[in-house]
């Protein structure tokens, strides 16, 4: 039993449910609502459920009509009902308030209006019900021996089920079999004759929805009726002369679920079956009572809903037979017994574990709510795997090509990232990593960065939550230094500077170096003073790797060693088996010219007429570097960065790029060279048919003017 709260307009909806107990017991059962402002409890038979109701729906404000038993069809909508019946049953005692709404209905006071039909009588049905829990039921129906009437089979009876399959009624005869059962939730009725044909009449939908269907067949002749809550179908049946043969009349075996136990293909009903009639006869509880504890049914509907409440997540369909439930996570982003888990993995060391190899784009759900967003995934290192996001700013920008903050003297320059799902995912992912990085690095030209030891700050990097950082990239937390100022002694352009930019003059000097904080990662934006105008910045993207669950790296070794890969990275990672193919380690090249490491000491780079000149352009490709951008409490895993694994996390792409640049090209090769020894070998012919004219080649084709030599 469920209350349902909630608003006109569909605000502040919330339910109290109480499960514990079965209500379709054909007994009476003690209800209390009771609500105090936002707070609601519900009672059934001493079992109680709370729940506090969200909105402004402190006072109970009726409009002026009260429903008992149900509303009309249109309503169900206004106040978010689901259910497409009203409730059918006895109710006795209805107290709202401190009045009894039932009583003055029946004789028709004014205020109170029937709809439909009501009856004030409760009438009790004994020996009428039936409720089958086993699913290997085998029940023979007593029956003696048909007429040779032209009437052959008739069943008339209700029932009600949660399960979608089960074998209603089996008939048995010499030369035919009929089964009644129900197939996903539809009603079908099937004969069979020795000769191997068979006829099917498909009836009705949405039959596990726990409420009363009624149930008609006549089967008379060759002709098949079939009713189903006042629907009817009708179809006629092959080899007719079978069915109307006398042998089938003499001695046929009607049961009550499979025709017999240990040789049946479909599992038996389980439900409950209202007044059953077989051949007109009325089939009671009595009639079929047996001594096999197997075989035993109850006068009581115990129909259990194990659906109710839904206990799949996430949107999962749930399903169920006699003895469990069951969640489909089709058509959702989740997986798991009841859907729980996300089809997506939270970070890029999953999918390696999984078989993926090379860089691929893949879809990844860190905070593991259903949402996924794409990330560059590169496992082309052997010893760690990295999860990639990029933003906006992955181009060197200059500082001047933005907008002044509020205050007007910085410059301030937004960080968004490509993760669609938000800042929460990144989170997320940072958190379930075990490492962390960015690279960021500042060209600076007649300009100061943290103009350190002495301050105040000329250049800001944001954190996560929008706070402002004064260190940059290699140094440590919190320091108001750079990556040069870590060294001991400093290792900057002047000694007593923590800061290459912090330097003024005309000449070009760069800071770079990892930020490698996870509290303050990502990096959200910039700040820099109005004279830092002409510089420029860079900022590389995302980069995570490990995982903080140690018991999960020793799964994935063991999955690794297995070499298997798992289905699911079809879905996750769509390119994953064109990339592997094209771009694994061994391709990738250790080094190249425009990879190479930047120096702790900035070569000066002079600038011409006030311009910028490039010297290094280590964030294009950021590579380890470590008298730069390793000092203390830079992150310790990173002294140990290879430059190869640095290098093929930020380039991956465009090595992807490259080769396939290389076949384009190598195609190209070939067409030329095939088209150049083609008109080769057309020149040789041509040049044979002059010859054999004697005509020289460029007379034949080139009208020359004769031209008179004297003596």
């Amino acid at each position: 039993m469920s209350y349902l709260g909630a608003s006109q307009s569909g605000g502040g909806i919330s339910t109290i449910t109480s499960s514990s107990k079965d209500l379709n017991d054909d007994r009476w059962h003690n209800v209390t609502l009771a609500r105090d402002g936002r707070k609601s409890v519900l009672s059934v038979d001493q079992i109680t459920a709370s729940n506090i109701f969200q909105g402004d729906n402190e006072d109970l404000n009726l409009d002026g009509v009260l429903y008992v038993g149900g509303m009309k069809a249109e309503h169900h909508g206004r106040f978010h009902k689901t259910a497409t019946r009203n409730f059918r049953g006895c109710l006795q005692g209805v107290i709202y308030g401190s009045t009894n709404i039932l009583v003055g209905a029946e004789p028709g006071i004014t205020g109170l209006t029937i709809h439909g039909k009501v009856s004030f009588k409760c009438r009790s049905r004994p020996n009428s019900i039936i409720s089958c829990t086993n699913p290997n039921l085998s029940l023979r129906i007593p029956c003696r021996g048909l007429s040779l009437a032209n009437y052959f089979l008739t069943a008339r009876f209700q029932f009600r089920t949660y399960i979608k399959e089960g074998l209603l009624v089996s008939f048995i005869a010499p030369q035919i079999k009929f089964y009644l059962f129900l197939s996903n939730s539809a009603l079908v009725f099937e004969v069979s004759a020795v000769n191997g044909s068979k006829t099917e009449l498909k009836l009705g939908s949405n039959l596990d929805d726990g409420e009363w269907h009624l149930l008609t067949l006549h089967f008379a002749g060759s002709i098949i009726r079939l009713g189903l809550d006042g629907q009817e179908k009708t179809k006629h049946v092959n080899n007719s002369w079978l069915i109307t043969d006398s042998m089938n009349k003499v001695r046929p075996k009607i049961f009550l679920g499979q025709e017999r136990r240990g040789n049946a293909k479909k599992s038996s009903f389980v439900g409950c079956i209202l007044d059953l009639k077989i051949q007109n006869r009325k089939i009671t509880f009595k009639d079929l009572r047996s001594r096999d504890t197997q075989n035993a049914i109850s006068k009581s509907c115990l129909l259990r809903n194990r659906c109710e409440p839904n206990p799949c997540k996430n949107g999962g369909k749930c399903s169920q037979d006699g003895k469990q439930y069951y969640c489909n996570c089709d058509h959702t982003n989740f997986e798991g017994k009841i859907c729980e888990i996300s089809f997506y993995k939270p970070t890029c060391e999953q999918y390696k574990s999984m078989g993926l190899q090379g860089s691929n784009f893949c879809l990844l759900d860190s905070q593991g709510v259903g949402n996924p967003y794409t990330a560059l995934c590169n496992a082309t290192n052997s010893s760690r795997t990295y999860t990639v996001i990029t933003h906006n700013k992955m181009a060197e920008t200059t500082v001047g090509n933005a907008k002044l903050d509020f205050s007007g003297s910085f410059y301030k320059h937004d960080i968004t990232y490509t993760a669609s799902s938000g800042l929460n995912q990144i989170k997320a992912l940072i958190q379930k990593s075990k490492h962390c990085r960015q690279y960021v690095r500042f060209n600076c030209f007649g300009s100061k960065l943290l103009n350190a030891p002495r301050g105040p700050s000329h250049g800001y990097w944001l954190s996560r939550d929008g706070s402002r950082q004064e260190y940059w990239g290699g140094a440590e937390p919190g320091s108001k230094k750079c990556a040069c100022g870590m060294t001991h002694p400093p290792s900057c352009a002047v000694k007593t500077r923590f800061c290459n930019c912090d330097v003024l003059g005309e000449t070009w000097r760069v800071d770079a170096g990892y930020l490698s904080d996870k509290r303050t990662l990502p990096v959200t934006g910039f700040l820099f003073a109005k004279k830092s105008k002409r510089s420029k910045f860079a900022l590389g993207p995302l980069e995570c790797w490990g995982h903080v669950d140690e018991q999960f790296e020793q799964k994935t070794n063991r999955e690794q060693k297995q070499n298997k890969i798992d289905y699911r990275l079809k879905k996750a990672c769509p390119t994953a088996r064109i990339v592997r193919k094209q771009l694994t380690e061994s391709t990738l090249p250790t080094e190249t010219p425009e990879m190479a490491a930047l120096s702790s000491k900035s070569t000066p780079c002079k600038a011409e007429n006030a311009t910028y000149q490039r010297c290094q352009n280590p964030i294009s490709n950021p590579v380890e570097n470590t008298s730069n951008s390793t000092g203390p409490g830079s992150g310790g895993d990173q002294k140990n960065m290879s430059l190869n694994s640095s290098d093929e996390t930020a380039t991956a792409a465009r090595m992807y790029n490259k080769v396939k640049g290389d076949k384009l090209s190598a195609v190209a090769i070939i067409m030329i060279s095939t088209a150049l020894m083609m008109f080769i070998a057309l020149f040789i012919v041509l040049d044979r048919i002059n010859r054999k004219y004697k005509s020289p080649f460029p007379c034949k084709y080139i009208v020359a003017p004769k031209i008179h030599v004297g003596e």
